[in-house]
């Protein structure tokens, strides 16, 4: 028998349906800092998706990091632009559109107490912006700067993407047809995002980023803690199954940074590990607008859930729910 690994957590799914105009209007969160003289021309055509678990992006990493206002960006792998995804002919030239993304960074409170997992800093977690591409000489990008430079810092240790962005004409997914993303490997993936000139037909399995996202700890054969007690966080593997992945990193950083990966903690938005042998994991993701506990979500009639009694295990249970991660459960 083995411990379970906390369960996964999602990246985000992005999806832009407009035209552009002339002008330094944004789209989503993030400012569109180099917008063209002439709208969108959809220059990469119209897309018909007809089978299922298209992949339609590219993605590349950040060589270096970027300060705000920066006018330009080197990526460790300019090549992987030109591959794979049929919706491109070529690699990154200018005109094309690119998401600057940056999934990590953020620190946690790592004390071994029941606050072990907020968030004290989001150090650039959730940035991202869309820009145009002025030019491309080897592994560096010239951005157009019409709106001036980066909204946003980005930072390597974030573990910062950059996305080719498909710019059609009209976007149609039919029959058994999906479109989703590369998984996400720890510095690239996880996210969808295209843009269409005049629409989008959407049916079938559609868009879905499902499990492509933050991975989940490793399974952990070990368990050697004595009945009735409790781990927050470790760098001992026989005190608790590994944490999720999330805004704050994952395995080394948890080792380094915040207290080791082993233990019920819940990091942010990822999901603690099981206790011991059969112990649960807890959920990751849970974004919303409910506070942050750490505790998960715990529904207020607890005869719903099956094995809801061990929630009185937890010295800090509370019914309602949480944002964010889940601590492990127990046996």
């Amino acid at each position: 028998m083995q411990r379970i690994k906390r369960s996964h957590c999602y990246f985000l799914i992005g999806i832009v349906s407009t035209s552009f105009v002339a002008g330094c209007a944004g789209l989503g969160d993030g400012p569109e800092i180099g917008v063209v003289a002439e709208p969108l021309d959809g220059q990469s055509g119209a897309l018909t998706i007809a089978s299922a678990n298209q992949v339609v992006n590219q993605y590349a990493v950040l060589a270096a990091d970027v300060a705000a206002g920066a006018t330009t960006i080197t990526v460790t792998d300019i090549g992987d632009f030109a591959m794979a995804p049929p919706v491109f002919a070529s690699g990154l030239a200018a005109g094309d559109l690119i998401m600057i993304y940056q999934p990590q960074g953020a620190t946690i409170d790592a004390t071994d107490t029941a606050s072990y997992g907020t968030v004290t800093a989001l150090g650039g977690a959730g940035n991202y912006e869309l820009v145009h591409v002025a030019s491309v000489a080897a592994s560096t990008i010239q951005l157009e700067t019409g709106c001036g430079g980066l909204e946003h810092a980005y930072a390597t240790a974030g573990a910062t993407e950059v996305i080719r962005v498909p710019r059609l004409t009209a976007l149609t997914i039919s029959g058994a047809g999906s479109v989703t993303a590369q998984a996400w490997d720890g510095v690239r993936g996880g996210v969808v995002v295209v843009q269409a000139q005049a629409s989008m037909a959407i049916d079938g399995a559609g868009i879905d980023a499902s499990g492509k996202g933050f991975r989940g700890g490793a399974k952990d054969p070990n368990s050697k803690l004595p009945p009735g007690t409790t781990t927050i966080r470790s760098t001992n593997s026989d005190d608790g199954a590994e944490k999720g992945e999330s805004i704050a990193g994952f395995q080394a950083t948890y080792d380094t940074a915040f207290g080791g990966r082993s233990g019920r903690g819940a990091p942010a938005n990822g999901g603690g590990g099981g206790d011991a042998h059969n112990a649960g994991g807890g959920g990751g993701a849970n974004g919303g607008i409910e506070p942050w506990t750490g505790r998960g979500v715990m529904v207020m009639d607890e005869g719903l859930v099956p094995g809801a009694a061990a929630w009185n295990l937890d010295p800090d249970h509370a019914l309602g729910n949480s944002s964010g991660g889940g601590r492990g459960g127990y046996t």
